[in-house]
């Protein structure tokens, strides 16, 4: 394979080049990403069951382990296609290119599979999804214990616009993730000034922000996975499997902030009553919605992997470590 033995860490004949500890790419970033989904899952079940008990459940959601189903099904497997495609480029297979397509593939399948089955998940597409999920995890973990659990260095081009982008990000995402733990964030002193949360101004008696999952929340989980996710793409080699990857992660973020911006939008601004415009939805009842958005978000996604690209080209990182024989 042309590629082969190009790889910052790894060579042809799988020794590993033992870099500098400083000066290492590991897989942290992709572990701490899955390590997130994992406790947003874990939260979602038991918040989601507790308010079903009491009657408080909203009614969108499945409860139980069929609301972890749907989570794993969106978000956390269109955000596997990029963890899991960086895993295998890294491990160095030279099947790597084939399993990074075959994975991108299955993963778009099965997200429109998703999208055109509406709010009810479907039993075999949820054993679908945990399946694909369960096997991408197994990737990472291979990848982190072949290259250690470090973080890529700091700082890597771009990174000062990550840490903005993901400090902006999380501070709006506050009211959903206390409201995945069942917490209101009015609740919270020092937040009930900032957030609208257990009250709507324009409805009495109504939660502007219920409690339990929200399709904010996975807007703000892809967008940090992608962040996340791009430092990983310094580890690799040119060529199309890093495109390949430089897209789709580019794609993931600009999905994510879309989704991420029209909930925050609606919530916090929307329902204080400062205006009545409401920002496009991309995703209504599980469909995808509005062909000019989305041809908007696809030229974004286009643009974001050009700039990513253009910032690993300037890197050293971009540059493969000499390999001694």
């Amino acid at each position: 394979m042309p590629w082969r033995g190009r790889l910052t860490e790894t060579v042809t004949s799988r020794r590993a080049v033992v870099l500098p500890r400083r000066q290492r790419i590991g897989a942290g970033e992709l572990v701490t990403i899955g390590l997130g989904y994992a406790v947003v899952a874990a939260s979602i079940a038991v918040t989601e069951s507790r308010l079903a008990a009491s009657g408080r459940a909203a009614p969108v959601w499945p409860v139980g382990h069929r609301s972890v189903m749907r989570f794993l099904g969106h978000p956390w497997l269109p955000a596997m296609a990029p963890l899991a495609g960086i895993s295998v480029a890294r491990l160095h297979d030279a099947r790597a290119p084939y399993g990074v397509s075959a994975l991108a593939g299955g993963t778009s399948a099965w997200s429109l599979a998703m999208l055109t089955t509406g709010i009810s998940p479907v039993q075999p597409i949820d054993r679908l999804a945990a399946v694909l999920v369960g096997s991408g995890t197994g990737v990472i973990v291979s990848a982190a214990r072949r290259f250690g659990v470090d973080f890529a260095p700091y700082p890597l081009p771009g990174d000062a616009f990550r840490l903005v982008l993901g400090g902006v990000v999380v501070t709006g995402a506050m009211p959903w993730i206390l409201a995945d733990l069942g917490v209101y964030a009015g609740d919270i002193p020092g937040l009930r000034t900032v957030f609208l949360s257990r009250d709507s101004p324009l409805d009495p008696g109504f939660a502007a922000v219920h409690l339990g999952h929200h399709h904010g929340m996975d807007g703000t989980l892809l967008t940090l996975t992608a962040l996340l996710a791009s430092r990983q793409l310094f580890a690799l080699p040119a060529g199309l499997p890093r495109e390949m990857l430089s897209l789709a992660t580019s794609s993931l973020l600009i999905y994510g902030l879309s989704r991420w911006g029209e909930d925050l939008w609606n919530e916090q601004v929307v329902k204080r009553g400062w205006t009545q415009r409401k920002l496009p939805i991309v995703v209504r009842q599980g469909r995808p919605e509005g062909r000019r958005v989305w041809l908007g978000l696809c030229a974004l996604a286009v643009v974001g992997h050009a700039v990513w690209s253009r910032d690993r080209k300037r890197s050293v990182w971009a540059t493969p470590v000499p390999v001694a024989s």
